[in-house]
């Protein structure tokens, strides 16, 4: 069971967040600023598609981004390789919520296989937006690094003991980083 935090307590801790919202379609681009004032965030940047994203990324340093996933030149997906890829641990690991109207198996799967923090389907409403920001923010999880993947720990339950085979052994290894 998921518990959030209380309005009060998020508010509070939405004030000192800076979000980057990266959006080609100037209308959902506002209303993602919009909800975000609603929510009381500190500081709300934007961009209107990946490029200008990830130049804004890399001066103002946000603390979480929101992402459209399909825009041009560049999209959500390649914006989000460049966040885990990039040199300062620190701005690697940043939250990154893929907001987008692709919700097919093949969409999310390549979000969660890139690094995706959250996955927040289109049309959104503000108790969706609300969650994905608090989990991102007030709950975040540990990065990992294995063969092929870095992101955030895709397990969300406690860890537990296992009962029965264990079946990563001769898997290539998992590094937690401690960030």
């Amino acid at each position: 069971m998921t518990v959030y935090a209380q309005p009060s307590d998020a508010a509070k801790l939405f004030a000192k967040l800076s979000i980057l919202v990266v959006e080609d379609s100037p209308h959902m681009r506002k209303l993602l600023c919009e909800m975000l004032r609603a929510l009381e965030v500190g500081t709300i940047l934007d961009a209107g598609d990946g490029s200008e994203g990830w130049q804004k990324f890399q001066t103002h340093h946000p603390d979480i981004v929101l992402t459209d996933a399909s825009m041009e030149p560049m999209d959500g997906y390649a914006l989000l390789e460049n966040i885990r890829a990039h040199d300062n641990p620190h701005l690697a690991t940043t939250p990154v919520i893929m907001v987008t109207g692709h919700c097919e198996v093949k969409a999310v799967e390549r979000a969660r296989d890139l690094g995706v923090t959250e996955y927040l389907a289109k049309p959104i409403t503000p108790v969706g937006l609300y969650s994905r920001l608090v989990e991102a923010a007030a709950h975040p999880r540990p990065f990992v690094r294995a063969e092929g993947f870095f992101g955030p720990d895709r397990r969300r339950r406690e860890k537990q003991a296992l009962d029965g085979e264990d079946r990563r052994r001769g898997a290539a290894p998992v590094t937690y980083l401690d960030i």
